[in-house]
């Protein structure tokens, strides 16, 4: 008599779903490491400007990233102090849902104003050196947003600039960009 042996077949696949399970998960752990976008340091920062602004959007999901985003760091003068300004481009819905487009303005992290927005009244300010070191901030922030306008970079002894690419940055916060 001939002896017939029957293998349960779920045991004999048991080892091949063990490796090919093992496999996926390293495929995946790899695929998430080498897939993070990695930033400069001007670049974190814009970054993180860019997630502050879109929060602050009544319709944070209709935020529009619509040009790379600059980062300017002015250096000390004798007339101003060092900042570092971020201009972020971009379209998003306002309170009445029309589609608005505007440059937001950055000062060392924190929302300043449209790079658009008027001049400052010297009447708003009660004391006027307030309103000069204002001014001269304003200035500042408006020069150098107006060279890079004009000439698409702008360094020279008083100020760098560095543009962050918008699709890196669309992509590392999960958001829309559209030139």
């Amino acid at each position: 008599m001939k002896a017939t042996y029957v293998l349960d077949p779920k045991l004999e696949r048991t080892p091949c779903i063990k490796i090919l399970s093992l496999l996926l998960i390293i495929i995946l752990l790899i695929g998430t490491i080498g897939c993070s976008v990695k930033f400069s340091a001007n670049g974190e920062i814009a970054k993180n400007c860019v997630d502050k602004l879109k929060n602050m959007m009544k319709d944070p999901d209709s935020f529009i990233l619509t040009d790379d985003v600059i980062v300017v760091r002015t250096k000390e003068s004798s007339i101003s102090s060092s900042h570092q300004y971020v201009f972020i481009s971009y379209k998003a819905k306002n309170s009445f849902g029309a589609n608005i487009s505007d440059t937001a303005v950055f000062c060392d992290g924190k929302y300043y104003s449209s790079a658009y927005e008027p001049d400052l009244r010297e009447s708003d300010y009660k004391d006027s050196e307030k309103y000069r070191l204002a001014r001269i901030e304003q200035l500042d922030m408006k020069i150098a947003f107006s060279s890079w306008m004009a000439e698409g970079s702008y360094s020279n002894e008083f100020t760098e600039t560095e543009q962050v690419d918008m699709k890196k940055i669309a992509q590392a916060l999960k958001i829309q960009y559209k030139k």
